[in-house]
Formats: structure tokens, sequence, C-alpha cells
């Protein structure tokens, strides 16, 4: 029946029920799309989350990527290469810019030092001199310093440099006007330091590395500040145990892939004696180029020095093939 014929109180019903059909969506579906997203819902909040385990792999790969892409296992000290020579490298003292910023760590240029040179002992890529109790004087003439000191110390590289920083923020809330209320437990510390390593040949730097860690919370050292394994353990330790890592591997990186480098120290006719031997990792009938550098310091090439007889820290070799040098100019041997 059309809805004109029905009564009035029957017409009011027949419209409101075709507003249910045709409006908004009833209760039943409104339930079910409800449902549905409670279930959307409910697999989004249980999808799998990285365990330490996982966090702990990958950054294990990462590691083992970061080391694969080093200079220094690309130019990896495989026997009977030229990178299996040792070089000699002297460390200096890494003395501290602001000396009342590290109290509660007395002698930190001479400990730095020392725990520089043992890291760099560990890579048996270097023959390794003590040079914690001298430093670079910024004020004089740093190039004949460099050269003086390669010479005294027989070393074809200087290490020197400086911990610009080590300093403590403490952690506090400012209260305007009033007093701060200290928040120990909020202390901030931060380790900057800066190296430098030099040729000592001719005295000039050719590297500048830069490295710095921080640490909150408990960030003063206890006990008298040596570099123990029990130090290496704190907060403030393990911040100074990251920088000087990384100093380490950077200095082998620098050095991996530039070749050994010795003085001549004597010559008697075609003989020649220079200053590196079997910690060196030198061998009878290995090769190196003989060169000079003139009052120009102008590099010119004699062919090669054989070596014949190797001492610990010295070695006689003959030269084969070029010019006989001129010897009142300095003369040298290289790897390549």
């Amino acid at each position: 029946m059309p809805p004109s014929a029905l009564p009035a109180a029957d017409q009011g019903a027949h419209k409101m029920t075709h507003r249910n059909k045709s409006g908004s969506p009833t209760w039943g579906l409104r339930l079910t799309l409800l449902s549905l997203y409670a279930i959307v819902l409910a697999g989004c909040t249980q999808l799998p989350m990285p365990t330490a385990e996982e966090d702990r792999v990958r950054a294990e790969l990462a590691e083992r990527e970061r080391q694969a892409a080093r200079p220094a296992s690309l130019c990896s000290p495989t026997p009977g290469t030229p990178f299996a020579f040792r070089k000699k490298v002297l460390l200096l003292s890494v003395p501290l810019e602001h000396l009342l910023e590290a109290p509660d760590l007395p002698g930190l240029g001479t400990t730095w030092s020392v725990e520089l040179q043992q890291r760099l002992r560990s890579t048996d890529r270097f023959i390794v001199r003590d040079g914690r109790n001298f430093r670079i004087d910024a004020q004089a003439d740093v190039r004949k310093q460099i050269i003086a000191l390669g010479e005294r110390f027989d070393a074809q590289f200087v290490v020197t440099g400086r911990i610009r920083t080590a300093g403590i923020q403490p952690g506090r809330i400012d209260l305007g006007p009033l007093k701060p209320i200290p928040l120990p437990m909020s202390d901030q510390r931060s380790i900057e330091t800066v190296l430098e390593i030099y040729d000592t040949h001719t005295g000039t730097v050719f590297s500048r590395l830069s490295h710095a860690a921080s640490v909150s919370g408990k960030v003063l050292a206890r006990g008298n500040g040596s570099f123990d394994e029990a130090f290496f353990q704190t907060p403030i330790g393990e911040a100074l145990d990251k920088v000087l890592k990384r100093q380490a591997e950077d200095i082998e990186d620098q050095l991996a892939c530039l070749p050994m480098q010795a003085r001549i120290i004597r010559t008697r006719l075609h003989e020649i004696f220079i200053d590196a031997g079997f910690t060196s990792n030198l061998n009878p009938g290995d090769r190196l180029r003989v060169l000079q550098r003139d009052e120009y310091n102008v590099e010119r090439g004699y062919g090669d020095l054989v070596i014949k007889q190797v001492f610990p820290e010295t070695a006689l070799g003959y030269l084969d093939g070029g010019d006989r040098p001129n010897w009142k100019f300095n003369g040298f041997v290289r790897a390549w």
C-alpha cells in the first residue's frame, strides 16, 4: 500500500523505518566495525620488538664491517709484505690544557701517554718510544723540535697532543633569584682531545685527530687516578677508554699504509748501515729504496739497498743499481 493511503500514525512509522534503512549505519554494523578496529590495534601491539640479543648481534656486525673497512685492515701487516715492517713512533705527553679541571686525575698527561703507548704496542705494528716526559713548546720552532726528537729517540713519527677539556658541569635546578638546588646525579663531564702526528724527517705535521666522549651521573674518578682495570669499569673510566680506543685506532689507520723509513747512519763504499733491524721485521734479502734530500728538500733515488745482515736495531746492506749518493746530504731508506 502506498504511504499516502496509510493512516497518519502508520505513515510516521513507515518514514522512521525508511530512515534506518537509508541513513547512518545501524548499531549492529557499528559494533562490527569497532570489533575489526580493535583486532587491528591488537595486532599492531603484538608486533615483535627487537630483543637485547638482536641489538647486540646487529652492533657486532656493524663493528665488524667498520673494522674491515679500516686502512689498518686494508694494509694488513702480512709477513713478506712491506706493510709488515714496524715503524718507530715516539709518543709525547698529552697534557691537560686547564689543570684545575681534573684534580681527581693527577698526572693525567703522563698516564694518558703511557696508556696510549701500550695500546699502540698491542697492534704489533710499531716500535713505540716512550716520550711521556717530553712535550712540544708551541712558542719555539716546532719543526726543529720534531726533527731533534726524531734523531734523539730514533723515531720516524712523533705523536703529540693535548686534552682540551675534562671539565664538569654540575647538575642543578635553577630557582631564579633563589639558590639553585644541586643534583649530583645529573652532573655532566666532557672529554675532548686533539692529537697531531709529525714526520720527523721533515718536521711537518700531516694529521690532526679530534676525539670526544661524555659521561653523566658519577663523573669523578676514585682512587689515585691510575688507569687500571677497576678504573675502566667506572663511568668516567668507560668514557676515557672510548676515547683512548679510537685514538689508538686512528693513529694506526693514519700510519698503516705509509712506508717504513729509516736513516742511513754510516756508509763504506757500497755498504750502507741503517737504523732499523730485526725489531723492525727486516730480514736478509729485503730491498729498500735509497733516497736523499738535498738542501732544497728535494728527494732523489739511488737504487735499492739489499739487506745483507740484520741486528736488533740496525742492519747492513749493499747498494744495488743507481749512482752512488753524495753522502754529505742526509740519506735514508724507505720500504717503497
